[in-house]
């Protein structure tokens, strides 16, 4: 498996893993942790498709979670 990126850009976005950072247009979008680590999982391996329990076991571990809070984070992510 290929070492994970540094940062990932897009046009007008950039995914910057190392300092946990989002930005956006030059400008650093606040993101909670959690939602964070669901994009970082996400974009850091292109083409794969994750289950919601995998998503749920990578982000949340072993801790009860339910599928609702994955629903907002990606409703967060989405925006």
């Amino acid at each position: 498996m290929p070492p994970a990126p540094v940062a990932l850009a897009f046009p007008g976005l950039v995914v910057g893993f190392a300092g946990r950072r989002l930005s956006r247009g030059g400008r650093e979008q606040p993101l909670e942790p959690k939602a964070f680590a669901v994009l970082a999982l996400l974009a850091g391996s292109p083409g794969r498709v994750f289950t919601r329990d995998e998503i749920l076991d990578a982000v949340w571990g072993h801790r009860h979670v339910t599928q609702s809070v994955l629903n907002r984070i990606m409703s967060l992510l989405r925006q």
